[in-house]
């Protein structure tokens, strides 16, 4: 997605709100279903929890763009593998 025409202020209340979201999945808060029964007839109704992969890559996007735009300062340094010799 391009972000230059997105005002600073909206990436990052779209990063916080993507940080929350990831953080209600992989907690186990986000709820899928719900149903409920009355009488004789019965009413259910699903939602599509997000994708965690999703969430990560959408969260990567935003960080991107606000190190390119120096908001956030510095960009965590990944670490290389470990290399084992006989």
């Amino acid at each position: 997605m391009d972000f230059q025409t997105v005002p600073t202020a909206t990436l990052q209340q779209w990063h916080a709100e993507a940080l929350a979201a990831y953080q209600t999945l992989t907690t186990g808060g986000q709820i899928t279903s719900a149903s409920y029964s009355q009488g004789t007839g019965g009413r259910s109704v699903g939602f599509a929890a997000p994708d965690a992969n999703m969430l990560r890559q959408r969260i990567a996007e935003l960080e991107a763009e606000l190190y390119r735009r120096g908001v956030l300062a510095s960009r965590p340094k990944r670490r290389r593998a470990i290399g084992i010799r006989y």
